[in-house]
């Protein structure tokens, strides 16, 4: 079974109405409506706090208020693991694969507790459920299918991530989708 790829666009630099530069601990609100042209792809329109209001409302297919990173705070053991959890997650993402599947899932949930991802929406699609996540420091998007695993394949799949978190090469780019 092939996994849907939802290609849904960082959060931008600047407020879609106003352009004004969105500054570390600005809120703002998120939008995806279906593009006109290919109606089955969605781009997204950042607005400030202030711009919110002016905004089409019509046609929205989902929505979510967010806030921008504060300023960068110095990596500690416990971030670091998160990072790399994170760049696992985005290289597992853009591999095809059932057990993939099941490795995304457990580290988009690994990384929602370390508050590294955050949930925006739940989304069912062709008969499954989808959650898109946040990275609130970059602004990034990504779509986690829901999986329902047992506690068995949880314990399996969390002793895997280990392995490859310990075992991270330096560029994903020498991993192969696996």
């Amino acid at each position: 079974m092939a996994t849907i790829f939802i290609d849904i666009p960082r959060r931008s630099s600047t407020c879609a109405c106003c352009r004004t530069i969105f500054s570390p601990g600005m809120e703002y609100e998120s939008i995806l409506v279906e593009d006109e042209e290919n109606k089955s792809s969605l781009t997204r329109h950042d607005y400030c706090k202030n711009c919110w209001d002016l905004s089409p409302k019509d046609k929205i297919t989902t929505q979510w208020r967010g806030k921008t990173q504060n300023k960068k705070i110095p990596i500690s053991d416990s971030q670091d693991k998160s990072a790399r959890a994170m760049e696992l997650l985005r290289f597992d993402l853009t591999c095809d694969g059932f057990e993939l599947e099941n490795e995304v899932f457990i580290l988009a949930l690994f990384l929602a507790r370390k508050r590294q991802l955050i949930l925006r929406q739940e989304l069912p699609k062709e008969g499954f459920l989808y959650f898109l996540y946040e990275a609130p420091a970059t602004g990034e998007i990504f779509t986690v299918k829901k999986v329902d695993l047992s506690q068995l394949q949880i314990e399996e799949i969390q002793q895997k991530l280990a392995k490859k978190l310990l075992e991270i090469p330096s560029s994903m780019d020498e991993r192969l989708c696996q």
